[in-house]
């Protein structure tokens, strides 16, 4: 088959008039999965997957264990844990525990 010959803006502006389109489309596209999922009771957009939680100091770990209770030692670790995802550094943690922790018991 042969192409007619046409002028390199001509080329240029049907390029762009394509790449215009597919960008409408895709739109049009996401815009159209959002309604279908709000119409049956889905969120608009799937969950996204979250972060992996910050690991907990070998330190941090071991100044927990000083408790003797389990519960006490539970709640502990879930708010040392909990900081960590808002941000404060795992040195201040370690400060505080250190702190507030009971003696450590010498054999």
């Amino acid at each position: 088959m042969r192409w007619p010959w046409v002028s390199r803006a001509y080329a240029e502006a049907v390029v762009e008039e394509r790449d215009r389109l597919r960008a409408q489309v895709d739109k049009l596209l996401d815009h159209m999965t959002r309604v279908d999922r709000t119409e049956k009771g889905l969120p608009e957009l799937p969950a996204q997957p979250r972060r992996p939680a910050p690991q907990l100091t070998p330190r941090i770990r071991q100044l927990i264990a000083r408790y003797g209770s389990a519960a006490i030692q539970d709640n502990l670790l879930r708010q040392a844990e909990r900081a960590l995802r808002k941000g404060k550094s795992a040195q201040e943690i370690e400060r505080e525990l250190e702190a507030n922790a009971p003696e450590e018991d010498e054999e």
